[in-house]
């Protein structure tokens, strides 16, 4: 008769500063992550002495080991361009993944579902600093631009940065195309954490 047993190991892909690798590490015996960004990987390090953080691109990366379960959160995967990038993101993803292995990957906005011109912020204040985020995103084509402007105020005085970001919006359908093209089984679970889901799955 077949026993379940609690996953032994997690790899976070495009894992930035390590804030879920920090909670995962308290689940899982063994974590590591994936970081293509130097200074979010420095980081992270900093917070997870031991923890493997790899620098890599999510679209190609082989570490030569598997993993139990892989997740890829915070809609990382809609940096990609195009159904091809995407396809590849998939594919590292089940090269990585034990036979039976858990995938969590968070999605973007799927086409109908993203609100031309929204706009959100939020403010942070924490040991003498305070940090402010406000964003404003339009539709172009079949991608988002986002428009991120952060101020952070602290003893030092005031300073203020702004990114552009853009993210593909690629259709349901396209997700699952990619996943089961890798040998991954998902199913698209609508509404947390973000409203936009979570695709939830196994490697065959």
């Amino acid at each position: 008769m077949p026993t379940s047993r609690w996953p032994g190991s997690l790899l976070d892909i495009a894992c930035g500063t390590g804030a879920h690798l920090t909670r995962f590490r308290e689940a899982f015996p063994r974590v590591a992550g994936v970081e293509i960004s130097d200074a979010m990987r420095r980081i992270a390090a900093g917070k997870l002495p031991g923890v493997p953080i790899h620098v890599a691109d999510m679209r190609d990366f082989d570490l030569g080991e598997r993993f139990d379960v892989i997740t890829c959160l915070c809609f990382s995967i809609a940096y990609t361009r195009g159904e091809d990038e995407l396809g590849r993101v998939a594919a590292s993803i089940a090269r990585h993944l034990n036979p039976g292995g858990v995938v969590v990957v968070e999605p973007w906005w799927f086409p109908e579902r993203f609100l031309d011109g929204f706009v959100t912020g939020s403010v942070v204040e924490d040991d003498g600093r305070v940090v402010s985020r406000v964003s404003h995103s339009v539709r172009d084509g079949r991608t988002t631009r986002m428009t991120v402007r952060f101020t952070i105020a602290d003893r030092s005085g005031i300073r203020e940065f702004t990114e552009q970001e853009v993210l593909s919006l690629f259709t349901e359908a396209e997700y699952a195309s990619a996943f089961a093209h890798a040998g991954l089984r998902v199913e698209h679970l609508a509404g947390p954490p973000n409203g936009r889901g979570l695709f939830v799955g196994v490697r065959d």
